[in-house]
């Protein structure tokens, strides 16, 4: 006949072997996946549960029988939460809570309140089939199709120790119990189930080793191909950038750092300082004499060092046939094979610099030339009005003296602008404020010379426009001021004009007010009137401007508002 405790003995042995394999496999591979502490504490469970069983004799009965059962089916508990973290399925486990929950009732009902071997049986083997078969669940069915054949050998061990304990209750249920029986003193078939549990925890102890080592392989094989195709695409990639560098039309360099030996140049760097690759490789920059000054190459060098790199900074090199050439060159500190090195970029813009002097030369040129010429048109307009100031005086007639006396003002206007186009030096914008106040002063002073019982005020915001706008603004001004002066005060009348000229969303206004006379009644401005008028209306509408008038209980205002640099 078997004997159960000789059976129970080799079964702590065999699980303290287990113990230490499982906790060996634990350490080497902790760090790589989760749940292998949990497999450690349950074969660790497991193994405490059989030795409590055997020590039946030394504490009480009731006590082992609890306390061994109930270690038994923790640590196949433990297991199943261990398996789905190891295999990346991890769940709730509240059903298996309620499960050993009503384990500990139920056996604690057969153990004390009445006492039933078979029934124990019966209630541990469902138990452990409910757990069991979770596990072969987990590894058969819910696994990943990645791991399916490494956790399959282990599934069908877990799905064997079901069936064992389905046999066990099979057994139990239809073996004849006699109430003295225990658990030591049971029929060989029990026995026979006992040690096919002990075999099948062999079984399982070496099946989860070698999922362990298998998913190890397969996992270090995945990351051999990983490894491999990431040296195939490293090595497309340079074989591409090596091209790349290599037909660049843009001179490319890389020196070693901190010693500035040139460890590769492409042909365009080659064709650019006109050396053979060997006459490059291996050498200095200093030692080859590129730079044309030494000093040039201290700043990049000490820019490149503290901020990391310089980006298109004009430097003279040197060519090996000793020509010099214009460059720009940017740099910066790239990593290779653990070595600093300096990438540089240089392009030739010789070409360029020859042709940006040309340019600024003959732009020079044309300005000085432009100068020349608003000199000359407004010595031109100079000679012009006092010529027509001559013929003013030579006529005699009055009414010819004054015509006159209106066309020498608007020549004098216009002759102002080029004054002062050729006093600033800027051949195409005008200070308005200032070109308007100098046609107030010229009217002023022919006109008030000696009348000090009319004045004028000008409040003029500061703005630059261009030339032509300025000069149909300054005539503007002129007819506008002229008509206040001749008819607004007769008779040595007392009084004010006023001047504005302010901003204005997307252009300006320019205001000439007075408070005289006023207007004829029925005149109107905008229909009728004499050149002068005429010509601020046309000067208005070349302004894309408008043109109003405003009658007051003494005087009268006309307002300008133009939008500037808006003119086809």
């Amino acid at each position: 006949m078997l004997d159960l405790k000789t059976i129970m003995l080799g079964y702590i042995i065999t699980s303290a072997l287990t113990v230490l394999f499982i906790t060996m496999l634990w350490r080497q591979n902790r760090s790589h996946y989760d749940g292998l502490g949990f497999w450690v504490a349950a074969f660790l469970l497991q193994m405490l549960g059989f030795m409590v069983l055997l020590l039946r004799v030394s504490i009480p009965k009731s006590l082992s029988i609890m306390l061994s059962n109930l270690m038994i089916v923790g640590g196949e508990w433990l297991l199943l939460v261990g398996l789905e973290r190891f295999v990346g399925k991890p769940r709730r486990q509240w059903h298996n809570v309620v499960l050993l929950s009503g384990l500990i009732v139920f056996l604690a009902y057969f153990t004390y309140w009445r006492p039933a071997l078979p029934a124990r049986i019966i209630l541990i083997s469902a138990v452990l089939v409910a757990v069991t078969f979770q596990c072969a669940d987990l590894l058969l069915r819910r696994v990943d199709k990645s791991i399916a054949s490494v956790t399959r050998d282990s599934g069908i061990v877990f799905i064997m120790l079901t069936i064992v304990s389905l046999v066990r209750i099979a057994f139990t249920v239809f073996e004849s119990w006699t109430p003295e029986i225990d658990f030591f003193h049971m029929t060989v078939l029990q026995v026979l189930v006992v040690l096919a549990f002990q075999m099948l925890g062999i079984a399982l102890t070496f099946t989860l080793v070698m999922m362990v080592t298998s998913r190890l392989r397969i996992e270090g094989e995945e990351l051999e191909r990983e490894r491999r195709t990431a040296e195939m695409f490293l090595r497309r990639s340079e074989e591409r950038l090596s091209a790349v560098f290599r037909a660049s039309p843009i001179g490319i360099s890389l020196t070693r750092f901190p010693d500035g030996r040139i460890e590769e140049a492409n042909d365009a760097f080659l064709r650019l300082m006109g050396f053979e690759r060997g006459e490059v490789l291996g050498y200095r920059t200093t030692e080859l004499a590129i730079w044309e000054n030494l000093e040039e190459r201290d700043e990049v060098l000490g820019m490149t060092r503290e901020l990391g790199g310089v980006r298109d900074r004009e430097v003279r090199f040197r060519r090996k046939p000793g020509e010099t050439i214009d460059a720009l060159i940017s740099t910066e500190f790239i990593e290779a094979s653990e070595e600093r090195y300096i990438l540089s970029v240089v392009s030739d813009i010789t070409h360029r610099k020859r042709q940006e002097l040309a340019l600024a030369k003959a732009l020079g040129e044309k300005e000085s030339l432009l100068r020349e010429l608003q000199h000359r048109i407004k010595n031109s307009l100079v000679m012009i009005s006092s010529l027509i100031g001559l013929e003013a005086n030579r006529s005699g007639v009055e009414p010819v003296m004054a015509a006159l006396k209106e066309v020498k003002f608007r020549v004098n206007s216009v002759a102002n602008l080029y004054t002062i186009l050729y006093q600033t030096g800027n051949i195409t914008e005008v200070a308005l404020e200032e070109y308007l106040m100098r046609i107030v002063g010229s009217l002023e002073g022919s006109y008030l010379s000696g009348h000090g019982n009319v004045s004028i005020e000008t409040r003029l915001e500061q703005m630059t426009v261009d030339d032509r706008d300025a000069a149909a603004l300054g005539l503007i001004l002129n007819e506008l001021l002229t008509n206040s002066l001749k008819y607004a005060f007769p008779d040595g009348r007392a009084g004010r004009i006023e001047v504005t000229l302010r901003r204005e969303a997307g252009g300006l206004v320019l205001t000439v007010g007075d408070n005289g006379v006023g207007l004829p009644g029925g005149f109107d401005p905008a229909r009728s009137g004499g050149l002068g008028l005429e010509l601020v209306r046309m000067l208005v509408s070349q302004l894309h401007g408008t043109f109003e008038y405003r009658r007051g209980e003494q005087g009268v205002s006309f307002t300008v508002r133009a939008e500037l640099g808006n003119r086809g």
